[in-house]
């Protein structure tokens, strides 16, 4: 569980940073981040959980907006890195890994 907890947390410091920092330096960040990404996926093949799995595409598709990867849909930056806390909220939750901070490992 540590591993994804520090995953779910680099992610969360990588959207952080796309947001406080220059937009020429969001791809570079989303490229640091994508390990975090295939980390989770990785684990959700040996431990397959359909809710998490939906989340983890959701917050891979805001990351993905926020470095400009893709057109934007019209709602902000800011909007969607707000949606993918709210997917690293679930992920961490019982339905998600249940990697909360402070939980047992």
């Amino acid at each position: 569980m540590k591993g994804i907890e520090e995953a779910l947390e680099g992610i969360a410091r990588g959207l952080r940073s796309m947001l406080s920092g220059p937009q020429d330096d969001r791809i570079m960040i989303f490229k640091r981040i994508d390990p975090f990404f295939l980390r989770l996926e990785g684990e959700l093949k040996r431990s397959p959980n359909a809710f998490a799995h939906e989340k983890l595409q959701e917050l891979r598709l805001h990351a993905i907006i926020i470095a400009r990867l893709d057109d934007p849909d019209g709602h902000s930056d800011d909007q969607h890195c707000s949606w993918a806390m709210g997917a690293i909220d679930a992920l961490r939750g019982p339905r998600g890994f249940g990697a909360a901070p402070g939980r047992s490992q």
